[in-house]
């Protein structure tokens, strides 16, 4: 009995061994990669199809691997790490076809841009990374499955800068990563509740070979959910419609204010003419859209009908004329005790606030 115990103990670690060993064997395996890989945003079962739709030597079987190691990153993954050498028998053409398309497309764009430095640039970029993604690399199967959940994706930043709006941080972005405007802005349509004041000004690192559907729903989504979180700590609670009134007042504060110090200063005018029923009669409320650059004259004042036109229509705009900064929207819920009803930048470029119409015109000569 002992010894039929021994023997089919014996048997199990053998069939034990050899399946360990078989295992090994498996993710020592040569395959082909390019240098940077693109992998999309999705299940581990789509990840797989993906790229073996597009080349690469993996299977159903190494999604059960990837489960163990850990959901792979989405974007351009660089697998220099891995990588032991050129290979001659994978072809010169390259088989992540993704990758290549993307990077195809950005060489594309940047014939069309090249005429000055800052597009050179990018354009010389783009063409090493082609080059990359045309040249193939042996990797072992293990160092490819794990490369995918550890390797560092390849990003790029952009800023959106208090105060900017949409219409110009989605051509930012736009140039910044080859996307399609158009697209950008119909998926910020799709997203977004609001045409402007949802994505907090802030530096963000977005992965390289993003599309704009993706992008868009990231940095809406994520600034949604940051905004929750402000309402909840300034608020108590979170009530979309509320809170982004005080949005739209925060981001007039953040046009008008000449430093932080001063908006607490500019949001308790708001408040007092609001109080009086007095027209706001604020040139950051028409530096909306297009405009955010534009020096608003009395011309504009007279022709532009817009609701955001604060000369023309009392009360706060119904939605934000821009970006606004945390900063900005605290003082739009904690205006400065003071009973100004005026304003004007001085010659050291900061602005003399007045309680009565008298001293406003006398700040004039500051």
């Amino acid at each position: 009995m002992t010894k039929r115990i021994i023997q089919t103990l014996s048997s199990f670690l053998d069939g034990f061994f050899i399946v360990i060993l078989v295992f090994f064997w498996y993710l020592a395996l040569p395959i082909c990669t390019t240098q940077m890989v693109t992998v999309p945003q999705g299940s581990i079962t789509a990840i797989i199809t993906s790229l073996s739709n597009n080349g690469f030597e993996v299977n159903q079987f190494d999604k059960n691997i990837l489960r163990f190691w850990g959901k792979p990153q989405y974007g351009i993954i660089d697998m220099s790490a891995g990588i032991k050498g050129v290979s001659t028998e994978c072809g010169l053409e390259p088989r992540d076809k993704s990758s290549a398309n993307i990077i195809q497309s950005l060489a594309q764009n940047q014939n069309l841009k090249n005429q000055n430095l800052k597009n050179q640039n990018l354009a010389q970029a783009s063409q090493s990374t082609f080059e990359s993604a045309k040249i193939f690399h042996t990797i072992s199967k293990g160092d490819f499955l794990y490369l995918l959940t550890s390797a560092k994706a390849a990003q790029s930043q952009i800023t959106l800068i208090p105060g900017e709006t949409m219409y110009f941080f989605l051509k930012d972005i736009s140039q910044k990563f080859s996307l399609n405007e158009e697209r950008l802005k119909k998926a910020f349509k799709q997203y977004s509740p609001y045409q402007e004041g949802v994505i907090l000004p802030d530096t963000y690192k977005i992965p390289n070979g993003i599309n704009e559907e993706e992008i868009i729903k990231n940095l809406v989504s994520f600034s949604l959910n940051k905004h929750k979180n402000l309402a909840k700590k300034m608020l108590g609670k979170y009530d979309e419609k509320e809170w982004f009134r005080y949005v739209a007042m925060a981001s007039i504060i953040q046009k008008e204010a000449a430093s932080i110090d001063e908006m607490s200063l500019v949001s308790a005018v708001i408040y007092n003419r609001l109080k009086l029923g007095m027209p706001l009669q604020m040139d950051g409320s028409l530096n909306y859209g297009e405009f955010s650059h534009s020096r608003v004259t009395p011309e504009r004042i007279r022709k532009d009908k817009s609701p955001f036109n604060t000369y023309l229509n009392k009360g706060i705009p119904p939605t934000p004329v821009g970006s606004a900064s945390i900063e900005a929207i605290k003082a739009a819920l904690n205006p400065a005790k003071v009973d100004y009803l005026y304003f004007v930048r001085n010659k050291q470029g900061k602005h003399s606030f007045s309680k009565t119409y008298k001293e406003h015109k006398e700040n004039f000569k500051k």
